[in-house]
């Protein structure tokens, strides 16, 4: 007989049979819950902090580049490799600072901070193939490993070129994999807890299982998705966000960690914020910072208000840094930054006539204040005497009094200027006035000092130094026969051995040094150091040789010429015939009054007039038969090409013929190899010169030269 189930028994099979059906949807919904929220907040919290990483990179090399583009103009302009390196060395040092690169406007890189200059002259469109030079745009481009940030480098007049520097974004790569990981870890042991929770509810409380499952949920997913919010706010750049709970389990320990990786963006992003806006050596604002400053108070003057830009610059503190160290010089710039911030504060609290008194550095040596509100700008050149006075008190580093003076310059907005750029050059240039009069000046900008540049002054003050200090010096460059390659003269070169960019030559110097009235103590001393030179050369027994002069460094003056060469060949008693001047084309077809006036008064003395740059200007034949000229100088540029090109094989056998047909002599300059003399002496040039003979040497090497040289004049032996 079969057995029945009693209906009661029936119903509690369903009804337990349902519960536990329902008991198995409900956990597999929540198990699908707690993963996908989960997997939210991972996957939100992942792209939060790499677009906060990202936009730190960016601001942070958006900020290098600005920064390093304002500096780098001067002395890009000035050919200052030495600075260049050491602006762009501590760039390219910085922490996930890939590359940097200075490309001039062509696109050629100039600096990839580098002592060897690697990349010199490699297009920079080679490695980023989204960089227009000639554009001056700024860029930004995200690439797979990177971040590239382009910024233009511009003078007050013109566009030099560009700034690229490259962050790598691997650090922020690994950082973000270490969060990935500890979320996914986190995650799964949330999910794990939950499991075995929902679990022991649901077979201790079957009948209350939904109820159950609701408390389940609403306790595993308010805090999921707090934590999801939060972490969108963080990605926004709210770094003041809260957790607001505390758990003892798995969502707790990732709410602690959320909350630590939320403090340590926040300390990183303030440490960007202060690197951005202030100087971390002297804790003054810095040039970003004082530029804004400015801008924001002359935007926001009101009529009849006035405010003073002071600029401050350390005399010779270069020479501090040689002597002491770099560690001694930044622990006196920090100083030196100290009673500038006393200085200010003083006056803010206890001057009614000014309102505030904010102080930044510039930049190196170089320190700015910013007078808001001044009421009568008479008191400003009181108030910066006082101000070198306190600068100028001693300062104890490793146990010695160093006592610094400093130039000071200052113009006024609006009266000189209404603009921040336009203002700051104005007090530049008076701050250089300040230097050129002496130390421990105040010199105010004027109308009177628009004529001359900044950078003439710099040149002038150092051209004093450099005619005081004999940094000038006279290189010679040998001329040797065509055919035998005897040496039969020299050309003068002067040079000027700058302390700090080297050998320049007179194209670098000229104008500055003619401007300032410095070429009459110049040009005197090349002509009879020349002579005195060429007189040793004979007294030592180096016989048959000519000296020739530029007139383009001397003066293209017959009346200076004239009285000038009198007096040299009485005092050396020189044969006039020995020595001779070369004048460039162009100045040969230009001046024609002058040139006559000056090849009367040569004759006279029987001193040879020659043609320099022969091929690069226009010069008739009929002028060349009357002006009773010596000879032409083919230029190196018509020389160079003599191996290859046809045109300048064309050149110069037709300029040789023309000067023999005229009576006379040629030369070239430029020689590089043998080939090229070889050419010149089937084609019957006289002359030649450049690096194949030598180079351009002092006057102590000529009489070694002459010794040893190749084909060398035998010497005139005397009794």
């Amino acid at each position: 007989m079969k057995t029945k189930f009693p209906l009661e028994q029936r119903y509690a099979i369903n009804i337990a049979s349902i519960a536990f059906a329902l008991l198995l949807f409900m956990f597999a919904l929540q198990v699908y819950e707690i993963k996908n929220t989960s997997q939210q907040i991972t996957n939100q919290s992942e792209r939060s902090f790499r677009a906060e990483a990202e936009r730190q990179m960016r601001q942070r090399g958006v900020f290098l580049a600005e920064t390093l583009a304002h500096n780098i103009a001067e002395p890009f302009l000035a050919m200052d490799m030495v600075t260049l390196y050491h602006l762009i060395v501590p760039v390219r040092r910085s922490t996930s600072v890939e590359r940097v690169f200075f490309y001039d406007i062509e696109g050629k890189i100039q600096h990839d901070g580098t002592r060897e200059i690697s990349k010199y002259e490699q297009d920079v469109r080679d490695i980023f193939s989204r960089i227009y030079p000639a554009s001056g745009a700024s860029e930004e481009m995200v690439l797979d490993t990177s971040i590239v940030v382009v910024r233009p480098v511009r003078s007050e007049l013109e566009l030099l070129g560009g700034i690229v520097i490259e962050l790598s974004t691997s650090a922020s790569d690994e950082s973000l994999a270490r969060l990935d990981n500890q979320l996914s870890t986190m995650t799964d042991k949330l999910v794990r807890s939950s499991l075995f929770e929902l679990g022991a509810i649901g077979l201790f409380l079957v009948v209350c299982l939904s109820f159950a499952a609701m408390l389940v949920g609403r306790r595993l997913a308010r805090p999921v998705m707090r934590l999801s919010m939060l972490a969108e706010r963080l990605g926004e750049g709210d770094y003041d966000v809260r957790v607001g709970f505390e758990r003892d389990d798995e969502i707790g320990d990732l709410a602690k960690s959320f909350d630590q990786m939320r403090r340590s963006l926040k300390e990183q992003n303030q440490r960007i914020e202060f690197q951005a806006y202030f100087d971390e050596l002297t804790g003054l604002q810095n040039r970003a910072a004082f530029h804004q400053l400015m801008s924001d108070v002359f935007v926001n003057s009101h009529t009849g208000v006035k405010h003073v830009l002071v600029y401050i610059d350390i005399d010779d503190f270069k020479r501090v840094n040689d002597a002491l160290g770099h560690g001694a010089g930044d622990r006196l710039l920090k100083s030196f930054a100290s009673k500038l911030k006393v200085w200010s504060e003083y006056v803010t609290q206890t001057q009614s006539s000014v309102l505030e008194v904010r102080a930044a550095r510039w930049g190196g040596d170089q320190f700015v204040l910013l007078l808001c509100g001044v009421e009568n700008t008479s008191v400003v050149s009181p108030l910066a005497r006082d101000l070198l006075q306190k600068l100028s008190k001693p300062s104890d580093v490793a146990g010695m009094d160093v006592v610094l003076s400093s130039s000071v310059g200052y113009a006024v907005f609006p009266d000189d200027a209404r603009d921040s750029d336009t203002l700051m050059s104005y007090a530049d240039l008076a701050m250089y006035i300040s230097k050129e009069r002496g130390t421990n000046l105040v010199s105010a900008y004027s109308k009177r000092t628009d004529g001359r540049t900044r950078l003439n002054l710099v040149l002038e003050s150092e051209l004093r130094s450099a005619l005081a200090e004999q940094q000038f010096e006279l290189l010679y460059i040998p001329v040797a026969d065509t055919t035998s390659r005897v040496i039969t003269g020299f050309e003068q070169l002067v040079v000027w051995n700058h302390p700090d960019r080297g050998v320049l030559k007179p194209k670098h110097f000229m104008a500055t040094l003619v401007s300032a009235g410095l070429r009459e103590d110049f040009r005197e001393w090349g002509f009879n150091q020349g002579l005195d030179d060429l007189k040793a050369w004979q007294q030592a027994g180096h016989d048959n040789l000519r000296l020739a002069y530029n007139l383009a460094t001397l003066d293209f003056d017959p009346r200076w010429l004239s009285e000038m060469i009198m007096q040299g060949l009485e005092r050396t008693q020189i044969d006039s015939r020995d020595i001779c001047f070369e004048v460039d084309e162009s100045s040969f077809s230009k001046n024609l009054v002058l040139t006559a006036e000056l090849l009367r008064d040569l004759k006279a003395y029987h001193i040879n007039l020659w043609i320099d740059s022969f091929g690069t200007g226009y010069t008739s034949l009929n002028r060349l038969r009357l002006m009773s000229v010596t000879g032409i100088k083919l230029h190196h540029s018509v020389v160079s090409g003599v191996n290859t090109s046809q045109d300048n094989q064309h050149l110069v056998a037709a300029s040789v013929a023309m000067a023999h047909g005229l009576g006379l002599l040629a030369t070239a300059d430029g020689v590089l190899d043998e080939g090229q003399l070889s050419f010149l002496r089937q084609k019957g040039c006289d002359s030649v010169q450049g690096p194949l003979i030598s180079e351009p040497m002092p006057s102590r090497k000529v009489d070694e030269f002459l010794l040893n040289y190749p084909g060398a004049p035998r010497l005139k032996i005397t009794s």
